[in-house]
């Protein structure tokens, strides 16, 4: 059965491919520590693990996706080919859906 898609992400986000591999956490742990801002927790979309976030300003989010959903796995694979999309609450069609 496939999970319903939240109302915030009805808008386009900007995504930007890049070719190294990562994992959500140390994308959002470097951008923590390199730029500040905010380490944001919530439940991955596509498994019962954790997703991380990180924002500037509570306005803007950005987080490290895989290129591939790995619904079908139990585990996630702890580093893959991803794309950083970047959010911004304005865009959004129910602002708060984030609350």
């Amino acid at each position: 059965m496939k999970e319903a898609t939240p109302a915030w992400a009805d808008h386009d986000p900007v995504k930007t491919k890049n070719p190294s591999r990562n994992n959500c956490l140390w994308f959002a742990l470097h951008r923590f520590f390199t730029k500040g801002g905010y380490l944001l927790v919530r439940k991955s979309r596509h498994g019962w693990w954790p997703h991380f976030l990180w924002s500037s300003n509570l306005d803007h989010f950005e987080e490290w996706q895989p290129e591939k959903s790995s619904n079908d796995l139990a585990f996630p694979p702890f580093w893959f080919k991803g794309v950083v999309v970047q959010h911004d609450i304005h865009t959004v069609k129910d602002p708060n859906a984030f609350d």
